[in-house]
């Protein structure tokens, strides 16, 4: 090409990239003597949409800045071409790099990186649409620079590679920022297995794509961990909002995936904080789903170091890990069933069970609601991959759990439950529950309802076993409860959500002598699963309610009540701990 040729002011000095509908030439601003990459698209090949979407995006993409990122310039337009100015990015496509062995280190190189850009990026509302090994570059010093962004389906067919296009983008969803964490996952499935998800021809890998479940990255090699099959397998969702929300979240999962297939702690580079993309049909996974995290020194837990813990799952991998994890700081035994799990319970005395949900022959409420029978001062927690609102109620209502853990779960996070759970332990030890309060002692129910309704049928139902305090909202609940001793809350969630959730985590941190119970007629896993892990939820309770029922979970509140105060300082002794533990 002549050197003369020009683009607006930019003069063409040679050819760089030649695609199906594109080429990429370098160009150079005679001004300045900056040298710029110019993809040019003739006017025949161009989507009219993804222009008009670009143009759009023109002004935040010319603001954005990353070094993983090749800054967008401008665009120019003729009556025969479009030309999209961006810097020049060094270094070679990943496409044209010579085939590797997977290398997980690097893999978490080079996925750090393009998840750290697309944060910024997703941060502005900016979606790149087009992640693919063409696009990410890598110099010689493994310096990650995407290039193309919010230029997808630009030139020719929207998705040329359907090997690295989300299901969305091959149907009628939308694109999205959780599309850009699709087509990562995409890319993080060939680095660390050396193979794609689907293969085939366009037709078959449209179809598998959306239609199959891709193999565990673990079936090609055979080294890879459990967690790090789960971060792959949940970034490759059909359904965007069972993905991760923000890049942040995946790459933290990521590493910690990683972490465990290694055996070894990696490079943890912060990630920057992204908005969320807004899913409007179901909400966001709860974020707390995060996977086995192996620091160099593990902080030793606040508690007994021979403090007796069962864990219960039907997967060995996970007994394996969980016993390799903690068993220098606890007497660790370990079942795969729940029939086992009461036997050892009983044997061994144990302590604190964490137990997981999904396991055959027993599920984890029915083996926390027969602890809970059988040896009610074993501190309980539940351990699930799913969040089941069914088994999120039963393991509140049945087996009166200390907290709820989602897998995969972060190995910080998990001591500090446990170092919490080990101080409940500790101070539950040798303590016998309360017989039935009398009336005279069992201290007011305050019931929060705008209708009434709930705190008349309480009255009948008590039948003046403990006195009935009406309030229309949580304001006015706690002008009561600054006045008289209350026992429990009763809660219709009518009353207010927020005020409600305020309130119960409020009564946790000052007054956790006080049983909180909810009965909403919407029920939602996210809202269960956060009162029990921050607000301690005594109950929680679908409408409509059954009157026997109510008044069983109500009796219980008053009977713990009861305990609490025979113990005046154990509700407090007990809040401390949690907060000493929080803060060690």
């Amino acid at each position: 090409m002549s050197g003369t040729q020009r683009i607006g002011k930019y003069e063409i000095e040679s050819l760089i990239a030649r695609g199906s509908a594109s080429k990429v030439c370098r160009g150079v601003d005679p001004a300045t003597r900056r040298e710029f990459a110019l993809k040019i698209i003739p006017r025949a090949a161009l989507n009219a949409a993804a222009l008009a979407r670009l143009q759009q995006a023109a002004p935040a993409l010319a603001r954005l800045r990353h070094p993983a990122l090749a800054t967008f310039i401008e665009i120019l337009e003729s009556g025969s071409a479009v030309c999209v100015v961006s810097e020049v990015a060094p270094g070679t496509p990943l496409a044209a790099l010579p085939k590797e062995a997977p290398d997980l280190r690097r893999a978490w190189e080079i996925a750090r990186q393009v998840l750290d850009a697309l944060a910024a990026a997703h941060a502005k509302s900016i979606v790149h649409g087009d992640l693919r090994p063409a696009n990410i570059l890598l110099d010689a010093q493994a310096r990650v620079r995407i290039t193309d962004i919010g230029q997808a389906g630009l030139a020719g067919p929207a998705h040329p590679q359907p090997q690295y296009a989300a299901p969305e983008q091959l149907g009628l969803g939308d694109v999205t920022t959780r599309t850009d964490l699709y087509q990562v996952g995409v890319i993080v499935y060939e680095l660390v297995t050396g193979e794609l998800p689907f293969t085939g021809s366009r037709d078959e890998i449209v179809h598998r794509l959306m239609q199959e479940r891709p193999a565990d990255p673990s079936s090609h090699t055979g080294q890879h961990g459990w967690q790090l099959d789960w971060v792959i397998q949940r970034a490759l969702s059909k359904d965007p909002a069972d993905r991760f929300a923000t890049a942040a979240e995946f790459a933290d999962a990521l590493r910690s995936g990683l972490e465990e297939a290694l055996g070894t702690p990696l490079s943890a580079a912060p990630i920057a904080t992204a908005v969320p993309n807004t899913i409007a049909a179901r909400p966001d996974p709860a974020p707390v789903a995060q996977v086995l995290q192996v620091p160099a020194s593990p902080p030793q837990p606040a508690a007994n170091p021979r403090l007796r813990v069962l864990f219960v799952d039907d997967e060995e991998r996970i007994l394996a890990g969980l016993r390799a994890l903690f068993r220098q700081q606890y007497d660790v035994f370990i079942s795969d069933n729940g029939a086992d799990a009461l036997e050892l319970v009983r044997k061994h005395a144990i302590q604190v069970v964490v137990s997981d949900q999904r396991m055959p022959g027993m599920t984890g409420v029915e083996l926390l609601r027969q602890l809970k029978e059988q040896a009610p001062n074993v501190v309980r927690i539940l351990l699930t991959g799913y969040t089941d609102l069914a088994a999120l109620v039963g393991s509140v209502n049945q087996g009166e759990i200390f907290r709820f853990v989602k897998k995969p779960w972060d190995n910080d996070e998990l001591r500090q439950t446990l170092a919490e759970a080990a101080k409940m332990a500790a101070h539950l030890e040798g303590v016998q529950p309360a017989p039935a309060p009398s009336p005279r002692t069992a201290g007011s129910l305050l019931v929060i309802d705008p209708s009434q309704g709930l705190a008349r049928g309480l009255q009948r139902l008590l039948a003046g076993r403990a006195t009935v305090r009406l309030a229309a909202s949580a304001l006015e609940a706690v002008k009561l409860l600054d006045k008289e001793e209350i026992a429990a809350v009763v809660a219709d969630i009518d009353a207010g959500r927020d005020h409600l959730v305020s309130l119960f985590k409020l009564l946790k941190k000052q007054r956790p002598e006080i049983l909180s119970i909810l009965v909403t007629d919407e029920p939602d896993s996210d809202l269960v699963a956060d009162l029990i892990n921050t607000a301690q939820i005594f109950r929680f309770l679908p409408k409509p309610v059954d009157a026997r029922e109510l008044r069983a979970h109500v009796a219980a509140a008053l009977r713990r009540h009861a305990t609490f105060k025979r113990i005046p300082t154990l509700a407090r002794k007990l809040e401390a701990a949690r907060a000493e533990a929080l803060s060690a």
